[in-house]
């Protein structure tokens, strides 16, 4: 070795040649079995993602029909609450998303959520037009106790009251125009 002292070999090149690889052949009859084995397989996972298909299309039906029932539900028990309607869907979507499998959590979620939007948009329509009604309710009750007094004012010959009415009858037809 180099700088040791020790004497060096002369070091000559390895060769090595690649071992004979085994030759089995498989016989001609043996390899048509195999290959049949295989056909077979095929046909089965075919059929197996057939079926998974199927039932993939059955739980998706059934988790948007669960959704529109308990939209429906919800719109019935909260027609004019668009808080309370919501609460509602937000409990009735976490339920079914703690219990449906992971597979149908995306699937679950979606059908609660476009179910629940539509369901909300006529919830809030209907909130939207009680409040209107409620508020020309008011007006009219407000105008009709209004013309009562111009009325009754106008019979008792009391001039200065009756100006007085009709001016908060002006206030109030011009506040609803």
């Amino acid at each position: 070795m180099a700088g040791t002292g020790l004497p060096i070999k002369d070091l000559q090149p390895v060769t090595t040649q690649p071992a004979p690889i085994p030759s089995n052949p498989v016989p001609a009859a043996e390899a048509e079995k195999w290959a049949a084995v295989a056909r077979i397989g095929d046909q089965i996972g075919a059929f197996a993602d057939k079926i998974q298909a199927g039932l993939d299309a059955r739980e998706k039906a059934r988790l948007e029909t669960d959704a529109e029932n308990t939209v429906t539900d919800l719109m019935a028990r909260h027609p004019n609450d668009p808080g309370a309607f919501r609460q509602g869907l937000e409990a009735a979507r976490n339920g079914v998303l703690g219990t449906v499998s992971l597979r149908y959590g995306d699937v679950a979620r979606n059908a609660y959520d476009a179910a629940g939007a539509r369901g909300y948009r006529t919830v809030v329509r209907a909130s939207v037009e009680q409040a209107r009604k409620t508020t020309a309710d008011a007006l009219d009750a407000r105008a009709d106790r209004l013309t009562a007094q111009v009325m009754g004012f106008a019979a008792a010959g009391n001039t200065a009251d009756m100006a007085q009415a009709l001016d908060s009858y002006a206030r109030l037809t011009d506040e609803t125009v």
